[in-house]
């Protein structure tokens, strides 16, 4: 009975022992809670204060907000991640960007006509505005008439065909065929194609470049639009007045010299070159047939003068380590705005003051827990988002991330507002890359496990937007885009803190969690959803 009793204590001590092991064991692999709303609004409150000054890259506010990130990285207990300085990484990931404005341009044009030469000058600023390029430019070229500028084999419409463009300035009218006759063959055939005029206009110049055109001139037949006054500086911001940018030393900076004339002006250019606009446009939403030319009378001669700037710019980076360090999870976001213009201070608490503090709560739970995910989890704070991506972009270059060592990008861009249509709060948009059915069904299994789901706006992107989720797609790693929608106070100094709906981005960041939880506790990346 003794001998018993004792077995059977053993064996309870040795069950005891075991169940403790195992429950000590799943508390190691369980990932942390998600973010509760104490542990974002404090810094999201910081971050879009007055202090910082709208944390323009390269401003007193944008560095300030680059040492609270990492010093907030640093007390959570991340590693560092970026540069090496005296052989210790820091984490600051230091870059330099151009900014770039064209202060002075010119454009004449020339017709010959038997013997005598008569030149016709149009007026920066009252006839024409140039798109900016990062250095100056003086060419004086023939010209040639290539209608629209478009060619689509799909379509059947060609403005190249037979032509000679090489070394030409090239004029061609903004828009489609058909765009102002939404009854004929060419509305019906074309719109849905090329509705969108700001990547209609990025592809045809882009075309033109790569077919040795010098210089792109366009056209218009909309009638011009009046500025609306400002009736004092209470009632709206002013014009936000600020150059372009591109990562110092890249090699991709647009080159393409682009000149965009007025109604008035795009009339008279037209005129002196034997083209008639209006007949143009009617013929060819009705043919569907260019009628493009070389000017055999005509050349043109431009000069643009571009003043630049060197500005430095920093991202944040901190690491947690996984047990395969050659895979990477990235959750990242744009700590940068606009900044201050005169007295105006763009605060940027949805964007993107919202996200930055995020990332940083998701990063202070995933440190605070014995949880070794599976491979890396990378906590990025991009800079110059709204210079063009440019911290993101130099972070994916400088570092050859690509689809071989990162399984997913999680991006957080304006979580804390909601678009006016969205009474209730309860849609959020999921930008994904193209094919990745496996992460659009996690995203759903995920949101049904909220007491209170979203409904989801998922949609699908293969290399273009408007966040740093773009880099990231163009190396076809798989990506998730979180944004709340848009509203009335975007890029405006009225984009307040008060204003955010702290309630519906706590629960974008569980979503968000419950997504990187399943990723970070899959075995190996062969069994990560993409």
């Amino acid at each position: 009975m003794h001998t018993i009793q004792r077995f059977f204590g053993t064996q309870f001590l040795l069950t005891a022992f075991l169940l403790s092991f195992t429950v000590a064991i799943q508390a190691q692999i369980r990932p942390p809670e998600s973010p509760a709303i104490h542990d974002f609004s404090g810094s999201y409150m910081f971050l879009s204060s007055a202090w910082m000054e709208g944390r323009e890259v390269g401003s007193k506010g944008g560095m300030m907000a680059a040492d609270y990130l990492a010093t907030s990285l640093q007390t959570y207990g991340l590693a560092s991640f970026g540069d090496a300085k005296e052989s210790q990484k820091t984490y600051f990931q230091d870059f330099e960007i151009v900014k770039y404005e064209v202060y002075y341009a010119s454009l004449s044009l020339t017709q010959v006509s038997k013997n005598e030469t008569s030149t016709i000058a149009f007026n920066h600023h009252v006839d024409f505005k140039v798109d900016p390029i990062p250095y100056g430019r003086q060419i004086e070229a023939p010209l040639v008439f290539a209608g629209y500028g478009i060619q689509n084999s799909a379509l059947g419409y060609n403005d190249y065909e037979n032509m000679e463009v090489k070394d030409k300035i090239m004029i061609m009218l903004a828009g489609f065929p058909g765009q102002h006759d939404t009854l004929s063959k060419a509305w019906k055939t074309y719109s849905a194609v090329f509705h969108d005029a700001d990547s209609l206009q990025s592809v045809k110049t882009m075309l033109a470049a790569e077919k040795g055109v010098r210089a792109v001139i366009f056209l218009t037949t909309e009638k011009n639009k009046e500025k609306p006054e400002i009736k004092s500086i209470t009632d709206t911001d002013p014009e936000y007045i600020d150059g372009d940018h591109y990562i110092n030393g890249s090699a991709t900076q647009p080159s393409l010299p682009v000149y965009h004339l007025n109604r008035e002006a795009s009339e008279l250019f037209a005129k002196n070159c034997s083209i008639d606009l209006d007949q143009f446009e009617k013929a060819t939403a009705n043919t569907l047939k260019s009628a493009s030319e070389i000017l055999k009378t005509n050349s043109a001669s431009l000069h643009i003068e571009v003043v630049s700037e060197i500005i430095p710019a920093r991202n944040v980076l901190g690491i947690i380590k996984g047990n395969d360090t050659t895979k990477n999870i990235v959750v990242g976001a744009h700590y940068d705005h606009l900044g201050k213009r005169g007295d105006y201070i763009y605060y940027g608490a949805d964007d993107n003051a919202s996200g930055t503090s995020g990332v940083l709560a998701l990063a202070k739970k995933w440190s605070e827990i014995n949880f070794v995910p599976s491979c890396n989890i990378i906590f990025a704070f991009w800079s110059a988002e709204e210079k063009g991506m440019l911290g993101s972009a130099y972070f994916v270059s400088a570092r050859d991330i690509n689809n071989s060592n990162t399984a997913l990008y999680l991006n957080f861009d304006m979580l804390s507002r909601s678009d006016p249509t969205d009474s209730t709060a309860s849609i959020i948009s999921i930008g994904l890359l193209t094919g990745t059915k496996e992460t659009e069904q996690m995203a759903v299994n995920e949101n049904q496990k909220l007491s209170k789901p979203f409904t989801l706006d998922l949609w699908h992107t293969s290399g273009h937007g408007g966040s740093d989720y773009v880099p990231f797609v163009q190396q076809k790693i798989p990506v998730m885009s979180f944004f709340s929608g848009f509203h009335a106070d975007y890029h405006s100094s009225r984009d307040v803190f008060k204003l955010a709906d702290v309630s519906k981005m706590q629960r974008i960041l569980q979503l968000a969690n419950g997504c990187l939880s399943v990723m970070t506790t899959a075995a190996s990346k062969d069994s990560y959803p993409h």
